[in-house]
């Protein structure tokens, strides 16, 4: 990974304006790659390139729906290409406390060397039973409002308002 002393560096540099060349100078001198997260991908300058692919944001819960929290639930925010239901990204939180503030990139993905790229959909599941099973009975589940998100996405809110009321409802 990039190390604390590089990371700011990273940052910097990567909202500042530079010279196109530049992001691949800096890349082949910190020593990053595509391995780690960031890298070149397809359609981003080299710059864009060193900006992590990922989603950060809040998720809460609907205020009528807090009863029905148990310390022994687990939350899963789960990245999907739009219209599948096969995870590329999981973050598994236990116990969760919300409103919970999150991040999920390309050290949450379920396939090593693949990447996390937009378009995407975002889901969150408080589990009842901490599995990572489809969605069960009396499972609570939320999406952003906006569908599908595009990467890097930030200050993405999700508000957990559904019960689910029947098993798998994807």
């Amino acid at each position: 990974m990039i190390d604390s002393f590089a990371r700011p560096m990273v940052r910097c540099f990567a909202m500042s304006r530079v010279p196109s060349y530049a992001g691949p100078v800096l890349a082949l001198l910190l020593g990053i790659g595509a391995g780690l997260g960031v890298g070149w991908i397809k359609g981003r300058t080299p710059v864009q390139s060193l900006v992590p692919l990922e989603i950060s944001g809040m998720i809460d819960i609907r205020p009528e729906l807090k009863k029905r929290l148990k310390p022994t639930d687990t939350l899963f925010i789960i990245v999907t290409q739009p219209g599948s239901r096969i995870p590329l990204a999981v973050k598994k939180v236990a116990p969760v406390r919300l409103p919970y503030i999150y991040r999920i990139g390309p050290e949450n993905l379920m396939i090593p060397g693949r990447t996390l790229e937009g378009p995407v959909s975002l889901k969150v599941r408080l589990d009842k039973d901490g599995q990572a099973n489809p969605d069960q009975p009396g499972d609570l589940t939320g999406k952003p409002a906006q569908d599908p998100l595009e990467l890097p996405a930030r200050g993405v809110h999700v508000l957990i308002d559904t019960v689910v009321s029947h098993g798998d409802s994807g």
